[in-house]
């Protein structure tokens, strides 16, 4: 099978040369690895532009929008994405992945990425599992969730990312493609393969702000006040404690108060809500 990289890049200097390695050592190589970079202000472009030189598979491109801004309800990262997508050259590849540029995959990633979707056709979306810095020089999991792959290096297969429509261009919620494809009777998956992450989502954004978009788009996506009420509890146990459940609640309720309109289909909105009601009852009652 077929598979084609997609990336974008904004000053990765002091880690890219690690992710490119862990890209081109792999044991099957991609038909092409699309670059977007967004304008880096550091040696990003040059140090990438010479490993396109040496591996003509590499294809780098400046981002042609410069003043793109990231906003609520629209994830710059995510139409960088779509805009390689556009870029590809290649058209018969059966494998589609959304890489970031900050993580370092192991030699076989692909390998195993290719022979579990070969195995298991209902499977749409399937990745590895987030190693980050545990602070004493080594590695540690991040999360254990089979039912859920992180946006940083998401491989999807291409008939179904073509089913749902591509990747909505929706700040902070990079699961509602997998509720898409969940929606349309396809498996989602974590596999075992470790992937380094650099630098650590709470290191990419202020959590405050982050958490305050959060409920923003709960409200907005019309999960259901119940659900923004678990992911607020949820945000509350992080260190440091209460605050980024108290910055989702208030976004939640900014929307709310501003009665924003639905940037869902009302059908997914509530297959969602079933999702997530369904794992709360679970949890009260295996508790």
């Amino acid at each position: 099978m077929k598979y084609v990289i997609i990336t974008p890049v904004k000053d990765e200097e002091s880690f890219i040369k690690e992710v490119l390695h862990s890209v081109i050592n792999q044991t099957i190589k991609p038909e092409e690895w699309v670059i977007i970079d967004d304008n880096s202000s550091d040696n990003t472009y040059q140090i990438i532009s010479e490993y396109a030189i040496k591996h003509l598979w590499i294809k780098l491109y400046k981002n042609s929008d410069p003043e793109q801004k990231e906003r609520s309800g629209g994830s710059k990262i995510v139409n960088l994405f779509n805009i390689g997508i556009q870029k590809v050259q290649t058209t018969d590849y059966e494998i589609i992945t959304k890489l970031d540029a900050d993580l370092a995959l192991p030699k076989d990633y692909f390998s195993t990425i290719i022979n579990n979707f070969k195995n298991k056709p209902d499977v749409a979306l399937c990745g590895g599992y987030c190693l980050i810095p545990d602070g004493n020089g080594g590695w540690v999991r991040e999360y254990n969730n089979p039912d859920h792959v992180r946006g940083a290096f998401k491989a999807y297969r291409k008939n179904a990312f073509t089913k749902i429509g591509g990747l909505l261009s929706i700040w902070n919620w990079d699961g509602v493609d997998e509720m898409m494809l969940m929606q349309k009777d396809y498996k989602i998956e974590t596999l075992e393969l470790p992937v380094k992450h650099f630098r650590p989502t709470s290191d990419a954004y202020n959590p405050y702000k982050h958490s305050y978009k959060s409920g923003q788009e709960i409200y907005r996506m019309r999960y259901g006040f119940l659900i923004m009420i678990g992911k607020s509890l949820s945000l509350m146990k992080e260190k440091p404690y209460i605050i980024k459940g108290f910055y989702l609640i208030s976004g939640y309720f900014a929307s709310l108060i501003n009665r924003d309109s639905s940037i869902l289909d009302p059908d997914l909105s509530k297959f969602i809500r079933h999702y997530y009601y369904n794992k709360i009852l679970n949890y009260l009652i295996n508790k």
